[in-house]
């Protein structure tokens, strides 16, 4: 079986979508093709039989400049559609041609036009994976609407996505999914917990950090001797700097920039808590790494982890910061509460082991091909 994924960043970088990616060549013994849009041509190995394609794009652009609606959603893409994507498309043929896959994973629903054309001239079958807080955006689209019920069978990081998927497409096609973790990087390192709290994500809207670094000023009220660390980057990087940078928090928040897994794992031992302020999720899969390295957890409960988040941390309200003060309080206050926290994350992280739901999906891709 030939798989062809088209991702949305490139999974070197094991950040954003592009690690889901990463993980599952990893644990899939088949000949697999890669392609993500960027700004080279380029491309690179991984592995034996995984093969990655950058393609440059031009205009490939989503614009986080934030503006909510009725629903408080707030986002704005641009270009539009074709604009997006019809260079991307375009280029992306003669790899396709050459590779002719069985299936064809879009993890980028905007390049439903790459699986259309596979499924016509290749009889490809085509998956979708929608994650993150913009299925809105989509289904309001008629354009892409019409393009996406080309999709043989529907993944969907969160249920809150479900009914806006059934608006698209039916019932039978929708499969529930979610991110995993990699057992063998993140794990329990025996270390000694430092006086600090760790954040990891994209500098973006929809993370919630303004709600997080108003939580953490009223923290520091009480626990002075706290840090708290933030591992990421993104358009709102200068913001946070600014806000960091006030009375209260000067001297007492860390912006560290992207970092590799294992350094990701090292500070998820080192610290206290992990905390997650989002506004908009999917399934975070750095609350999942914080699970796995048995690291208690401050969410929002648009992480859509279920009931496995109630038993590894605390569960608030987004944009509460009170709130979510209270939260981190409790767990830094009740050593009892953060141990059964702790414990309970060796049992909860076996649920998203990146080899069984690895599995799963090439079980799915064997039923989808008869």
């Amino acid at each position: 079986m030939k798989i062809c994924i088209v991702s949305g960043t490139d999974p070197a970088n094991q950040q954003g979508e592009g690690k889901n990616v990463l993980y599952f060549a990893k644990h899939i013994a088949e000949p697999i093709w890669i392609i993500f849009p960027g700004t080279r041509d380029r491309s690179y190995k991984l592995g034996l039989q995984t093969v990655v394609q950058e393609v440059s794009v031009r205009n490939l652009v989503v614009d986080d400049v934030q503006r909510e609606d009725d629903s408080g959603v707030s986002f704005r893409l641009v270009p539009s559609l074709l604009r997006k994507y019809g260079s991307f498309f375009l280029k992306s043929i003669p790899l396709l041609a050459r590779f002719k896959p069985d299936v064809v994973h879009l993890r980028l629903p905007g390049a439903i036009l790459l699986g259309i054309f596979s499924k016509v001239f290749f009889r490809s079958k085509v998956v979708i994976t929608y994650h993150g807080p913009n299925i809105q955006k989509v289904v309001q689209s008629w354009l892409q609407r019409g393009l996406l019920r080309a999709a043989d069978r529907v993944y969907y990081h969160s249920p809150l996505m479900r009914p806006q998927l059934l608006k698209i497409y039916p019932e039978s096609k929708l499969v529930p999914d979610g991110p995993g973790v990699d057992l063998d990087v993140f794990h329990p390192l025996g270390v000694e917990r430092r006086k600090q709290l760790l954040a990891i994500g994209h500098l973006r809207w929809y993370k919630g950090y303004a709600y997080m670094l108003d939580a953490f000023a009223m923290v520091l009220k009480s626990h002075p001797e706290y840090t708290l660390l933030i591992a990421g980057s993104g358009p709102l990087k200068e913001q946070v700097e600014q806000r960091i940078s006030s009375p209260g928090l000067h001297g007492k928040v860390h912006l560290l920039g992207m970092q590799p897994a294992e350094k990701v794992c090292e500070l998820l031992n080192q610290s206290q808590l992990f905390v997650m302020s989002s506004i908009a999720e999917g399934v975070p899969k750095a609350h999942l790494e914080a699970i796995a390295c048995g690291t208690p957890s401050v969410v929002t409960s648009v992480c859509n982890c279920g009931d496995s988040a109630r038993k590894v941390g605390l569960v608030v309200e987004p944009r509460d910061s009170s709130a979510l003060a209270m939260a981190i309080q409790k767990l830094l206050e009740d050593r009892t509460l953060w141990q059964r926290c702790a414990e309970n994350c060796a049992v909860v992280s076996k649920q998203f082991d990146w080899k069984v739901l690895t599995s799963r999906m090439y079980q799915s891709y064997q039923n989808l091909m008869g």
